[in-house]
């Protein structure tokens, strides 16, 4: 089974659209690691688009969070707040956001939007307990510690 991984589209239809024209062939079922939304227009277009794909399984991210009034967007930067207060006016599915989980295995990685709410890079310290593929800081990347490894998608 192919399973096809991807994070953070953030409303972006024409790139959601290339993304499954260039894996519908290919893949056999998705995972959605969460920020569908907030930043773009297009917050229903996408979640529409993501929960018709097979074997679909959507994880909440830190803006899936916002959008449902979880986390306050009082406490991001001004930048998130404008894209927020413009992108939040193109929203009504909260039906599709709603109940998400948090994390999914494959194998021997665990799933999710991000480790413990932080931004993961490279050059940052780090001893995962598990194997992890994650998303939330737009950055794709590997990194090995620990005997251990993350892929950011």
């Amino acid at each position: 089974m192919i399973i096809a991984i991807f994070s953070d589209v953030h409303a972006n239809l024409p790139a959601l659209e290339k993304f499954v024209t260039v894996t519908e062939d290919i893949a056999d079922a998705y995972i959605c690691l969460g920020d569908v939304v907030n930043y773009g227009p297009w917050n229903d277009e996408c979640l529409e688009i993501i929960h018709s794909l097979p074997g679909i399984i959507m994880l909440e991210g830190n803006h899936e969070k916002l959008f449902l009034g979880v986390d306050t967007v009082a406490d991001e930067i001004p930048l998130v707040q404008d894209f927020y207060y413009h992108s939040i006016k193109y929203f009504s599915r909260k039906d599709l956001i709603l109940n998400l989980v948090t994390s999914s295995r494959i194998g021997s990685f665990n799933c999710s939007h991000t480790i413990d709410n932080r931004k993961i890079h490279p050059d940052r310290a780090i001893e995962p307990a598990q194997n992890y593929i994650i998303g939330h800081t737009h950055h794709q990347d590997r990194i090995c510690s620990s005997g251990r490894v993350i892929v950011n998608c």
